[in-house]
């Protein structure tokens, strides 16, 4: 998968103070991870290491995954299950703008029914 549109480099990560980014991926939770001129979404978040890269569009990352998803994950991207892009956006700002939790904890913790259900639960379809 190429994207001809999309282009990282613009993206300077190295002289701003960011600490997270959210990533929204294909709907099978892959991104591109071969390209040239900056279009490798791999090859971003290995340049970046310094940088949290959390990734939504995973409904289960201990079932199947494509290899891309595999490569994104070892690299250091951070998969998020079961969660709108509208709410890990809302939780990554609660994340990383309080002292109780660290960030990736929090991000993988349920505080407000966020975590998307297919089945009732206390009364509530989620």
């Amino acid at each position: 998968m190429t994207s001809k549109n999309l282009n990282y480099e613009v993206i300077d990560l190295q002289k701003r103070p960011i600490r997270a980014i959210l990533h929204s991926l294909y709907h099978c939770g892959s991104g591109n991870v071969a390209g040239e001129n900056g279009t490798s979404l791999l090859a971003f978040i290995k340049n970046n290491p310094h940088v949290d890269h959390y990734m939504i569009s995973y409904k289960n990352i201990h079932g199947d995954l494509y290899a891309s998803c595999k490569e994104l994950i070892a690299a250091g991207a951070i998969p998020l299950e079961n969660i709108s892009f509208e709410a890990a956006v809302t939780k990554l700002n609660f994340a990383y703008n309080q002292q109780e939790f660290l960030p990736l904890n929090y991000m993988k913790r349920e505080f407000f029914y966020e975590f998307l259900r297919e089945a009732q639960e206390n009364g509530y379809v989620i």
